[in-house]
């Protein structure tokens, strides 16, 4: 469906336990690289195109990345290929998602490539920011669902969604979640 094309404002109120929070999951919606202020900043971004509701941290020349349409997705028509060098490039959700303590997720993806390739969250909250591993994990050439439980700090009040490929790897990534749990 088309429901994931744009953001809107149900996403910044989900609050229901089970519920997938994360927008465009599979890479459908790609567009052209847009203003945002830093977005992908250094990075070689091939053919020009991004995915929406999605956003990349500074990295580096060495980090390149590129939405691949039409061929061997997990599922759907387009995947996210990430590529690095001695940087880990990182690709984060937009917008933040809101949580409390007590709350936790469960992040999944599917991933294959070579390497490894890691589910992290960044966490914000007052005079905190910070990131944690959810899980890394080897990259094979065929398609694997990696997935995790994430307990944000006590502190947290909000996180981010980020998919990480450490130095030397290359890694497609499809059909991401994160859903709350209680």
């Amino acid at each position: 469906g088309l429901w994931f094309a744009a953001l809107s404002a149900d996403v910044w109120a989900a609050d229901l336990p089970g519920e997938e929070l994360l927008t465009n999951r599979s890479f459908e919606s790609v567009g052209p690289l847009g203003p945002v202020i830093y977005a992908y900043k250094g990075w070689t971004v091939r053919k020009g195109l991004v995915a929406g509701g999605w956003a990349g941290l500074p990295c580096g020349p060495e980090a390149v990345i590129e939405m691949i349409q039409g061929e061997s997705a997990h599922s759907g028509n387009a995947f996210m290929r990430i590529s690095s060098g001695s940087q880990s490039p990182e690709v984060f959700s937009e917008p933040f998602y809101q949580t409390a303590p007590g709350m936790c997720f469960e992040v999944s993806v599917w991933a294959r490539g070579n390497g490894r390739g890691s589910l992290f969250a960044y966490e914000y909250g007052d005079g905190i920011m910070g990131g944690r591993y959810v899980r890394s994990f080897d990259l094979t050439p065929e398609w694997n669902q990696h997935s995790g439980i994430y307990f944000p700090d006590g502190r947290c009040k909000q996180i981010r969604f980020v998919l990480r490929t450490l130095p030397g790897s290359t890694a497609d990534y499809d059909d991401l979640g994160m859903v709350k749990l209680r």
